[in-house]
């Protein structure tokens, strides 16, 4: 989450999260804020990637997926 957060969205999709959490959403609050909508979502199940818990970025991958090992 956090490597997408820093590399991958755009300023539309920055602005959008701004209004959906009526706050400004930066670096440090999106996992506190992004895991805080699942879990307290309504949803009966939530699937968060593990390393999403400790607010690990895309350097700490877990896989890739398709890839072979050397």
């Amino acid at each position: 989450m956090l490597g997408w957060f820093k590399n991958d969205i755009s300023a539309e999709e920055r602005k959008q999260l701004n209004a959906f959490f009526r706050v400004h959403v930066n670096s440090r609050n999106i996992k506190q804020l992004m895991l805080g909508a699942c879990y307290g979502s309504v949803a009966a199940i939530t699937i968060t990637p593990l390393q999403d818990i400790p607010g690990l970025d895309q350097t700490s991958r877990m896989n890739v997926p398709a890839s072979k090992k050397r």
